[in-house]
């Protein structure tokens, strides 16, 4: 019969952390092993305690679990012979989760310690370590692989703006990503570098190097502080002919990556850690959070982390470890626990430099910096952290007390931050603050417009109805006269509102709208119309709108299609809705910009760029806008189509030079506007391509045929885009 210590080798050799070690060593280690006995229930341990000891599962079945917000959540179930704590011997600091008994059970325990004193006597043991970083691979490499490697695998930590190769580096090494967010740069020689990919958890990083046994041909750095498991070069070979089959995910992972490049398109990961930064200790982030916090959960388990929830865990002053100290060490495994049990981590961030405040940027997939609104740009101590080029993407929040004063400045806010994205948040407009939360969960909606004359204005009568169904509307773009109606709803306006002043700026009383000109540069002059949508817009920018905003025109000097999404409002629509030869173009920066519907008159490409989330399109462009009498061969003689105009004749009539002048901008991009409605998620076509693209004494008929059509076509729009991420806008009056 076996003795105790034969029966515990013999147990040990059939696990896989401790399987192949010579009987001789397992023995020695087996000296140090002491038994632990667990009733039903029992806790082995609790999150924060001192790591001490590793242990094995002899027999029973434990729970490993976190606390959320007082309530325990589950990561997973271990059964006999898997390894628990083993973080112990890996990394110094204190448990990251706690473990309890899920029915009787009986293991093993091996202290620190006695640990380091075995691998000491035999080094072999040190194998331990390799097998133990193997059991925490992600799932890209399967279990029948990580048998054969784990002698060549390792821990790498990185420190955000850390490269862990350049292009040009020798193909050592093969990386998984275990925790954090990896990017890859195309360096250009004399230019900033260019990021191609980003990388996300799970996924391999360098694999094609030792594949074509070529140098690096990317930059890959950390975009935020990340964990990675190593893979020697010979260890990956080895591993290649003793076990082809395992490489499988390998392979697919990197023909998705080929694929994309052929596409020539750029992989964006999710944001799931988002650092909370206010400006000065007097920033009211407190509305901000809670709406974070409730329009994310819509989405996934939700944790809100600060300094004072790290210290109630861990003690006083846990979340102020210097960097690289133990406390540290055990505070970033415990952290990277806490991610993992969560889809989304917001970490709130001291309005100072302080070592959390770095803790919680490091660890940022997205920076939300928020500040006051009505007060001037000052970064004050914080300006160092955010000028560093290594920070995470930032977005910027300016907070306002309430609507009733519309913003002004953001101009000056954008170049002191310098952020890919801004929000306005009213304290007293609680859908505000869930936008913001919208944005982060990749399911912010945008509505664009296309343009079309006098049939524009049936955007109004969209926008109304989208908002009386509760559908939120977190970014607003247009073209041509399709800018008016988004912008003037971007500024706050009520359906009545927007209504007047499409009213003011198109069809004012008593005042040609068109007044003709020396037709040098073109037909009409635009005087009045300028001055028209100064009195509405003012000199307000498109960065002071409340909703972000964009419209769209043409750079003919260039050939391409200019976003416009700064700058005056009303100069931007003048741009967009410059017909050529009938309004005057538009300078910018030595450059001519003429009317959007040149290049693109329904931007859906545009906004699926700015916004992360559905795109709602409204669409009021004709599919054959001019038509005459099939039984002209040459065109009229002027003073007959006067003539038939003044009688009122029937049948077709014959284009006047505005809609053929018009028609010749849209037609140039008509072909692909069928596949830009397709690539929208919703679309909204009026039916009003009855009225000719100048008919502007129209304007009222086509506003109620157009809202009659859209409170029933909006009962369609699906749930996942109609949610209104946590609150239902009011309807607006009617």
């Amino acid at each position: 019969m076996a003795s105790p210590a034969e029966e515990c080798v013999a147990f040990l050799q059939g696990t896989d952390v401790f399987g192949g070690l010579p009987a001789e060593d397992l023995s020695f280690l087996a000296r140090s092993l002491t038994e632990v006995a667990l009733e039903d229930g029992q806790v082995l341990f609790r999150q924060g305690e001192a790591a001490d000891a590793m242990y094995v599962i002899r027999e029973g079945r434990l729970i490993v679990f976190v606390e959320d917000k007082g309530q325990p959540r589950a990561l997973t179930m271990l059964q006999a012979g898997r390894c628990v704590g083993e973080g112990a011997l890996i990394m110094a600091g204190g448990r990251s989760a706690s473990v309890r008994a899920d029915a009787p059970s009986r293991l093993l325990r091996l202290p620190t310690t006695a640990f380091e004193a075995a691998v000491a006597a035999h080094p072999s043991l040190r194998r331990v370590l390799s097998a133990l970083v193997a059991e925490r691979l992600p799932g890209l490499i399967d279990a029948s692989l990580r048998s054969d490697v784990r002698t060549e695998l390792s821990w790498k930590r990185l420190a955000r703006g850390e490269a862990l190769f350049r292009a040009g580096d020798p193909g050592d090494a093969v990386y998984v990503l275990a925790r954090g967010r990896l990017g890859a740069y195309r360096e250009r020689p004399g230019a900033e570098e260019e990021l191609v990919a980003e990388i996300g958890h799970g996924e391999p990083v360098g694999e094609l190097a030792l594949l074509t046994k070529e140098p690096r041909v990317l930059t890959v750095k950390a975009l935020r502080d990340s964990d990675l498991v190593r893979l020697s070069a010979e260890g990956f070979e080895t591993a290649l002919v003793r076990n082809p089959q395992a490489f499988v995910p390998l392979v697919r992972t990197m023909a998705q990556r080929l694929r994309a490049a052929t596409a020539a398109s750029t992989t964006h990961g999710g944001i799931h850690t988002i650092a909370v930064l206010p400006l000065g200790p007097g920033v009211a982030v407190a509305p901000l959070l809670q709406a974070l916090d409730a329009g994310l959960r819509q989405d996934g388990a939700t944790v809100l982390l600060g300094a004072e929830e790290v210290d109630a865990v861990h003690g006083p002053g846990a979340s102020a470890a210097s960097a690289n100290s133990a406390a540290a060490l055990h505070l970033t495994e415990w952290l990277n626990t806490v991610e993992g049990g969560h889809d989304y981590t917001i970490y709130r961030c001291h309005p100072a430099p302080t070592a959390w405040t770095r803790t919680c940027v490091g660890r940022a997939d997205r920076l939300l910096v928020v500040a006051s609104g009505v007060e001037r740009p000052d970064l004050g101590a914080l300006e160092a952290l955010l000028s560093d080029a290594a920070s995470p993407p930032r977005e910027l929040v300016l907070l306002h007390p309430d609507g009733r004063r519309r913003p002004a400045g953001t101009a000056a806010w954008l170049a002191a931050v310098r952020p890919v994205r801004h929000h306005h948040v009213r304290l007293d407009h609680p859908d505000d603050a869930f936008r913001v939360a919208r944005f982060m969960a990749h399911r912010a909606v945008g509505v664009v417009m296309s343009g079309g004359g006098v049939r524009a204005f049936a955007h109004a009568s969209i926008l109304r109805a989208l908002r009386e169904r509760g559908v939120a509307i977190d970014f607003l773009g247009g073209v041509s006269v399709g800018t008016l109606a988004p912008a003037t709803f971007a500024m706050g306006f009520t359906h009545e509102e927007v209504v007047r002043a499409l009213r003011a700026i198109m069809v004012a009383p008593g005042q040609p709208v068109k007044p003709y000109t020396l037709p040098v540069v073109s037909v009409f002059s635009t005087r009045r119309g300028e001055r028209a949508l100064q009195g509405v817009f003012g000199d307000t920018g498109i960065e002071d709108l409340w909703i972000n905003y964009f419209c769209v025109a043409s750079d003919i000097t260039r050939g391409e299609l200019k976003v416009l999404r700064e700058g005056p409002v009303w100069r931007a629509m003048r741009a967009s809705g410059a017909f050529p030869g009938l309004f005057p173009p538009v300078p910018d920066g030595g450059n001519v910009l003429v009317d959007g519907g040149l290049f693109r008159n329904l931007p859906v490409d545009v906004m699926r760029d700015l916004c992360p989330g559905p795109v709602i399109a409204s669409d009021v462009s004709k599919e054959r806008e001019l038509e005459v009498d099939p039984a002209l061969t040459t065109s009229p003689h002027p003073l007959r189509l006067l003539w038939d105009r003044v009688r009122g004749a029937r049948g077709a009539p014959f284009p006047t030079l505005t809609s053929i002048l018009m028609r010749s901008i849209e037609a140039r991009e008509a072909s692909d506007r069928a596949e830009l409605r397709k690539s929208a998620a919703f679309c909204f076509m009026p039916p009003v391509a009855q009225f000719a693209i100048d008919e502007l004494d129209s304007m009222e008929e086509v506003v109620a045929i157009a809202y009659e059509y859209a409170t029933r076509k909006v009962e369609e729009v699906p749930p996942s885009i109609a949610r209104a991420g946590g609150v239902r806008p009011a309807s607006s009056p009617s």
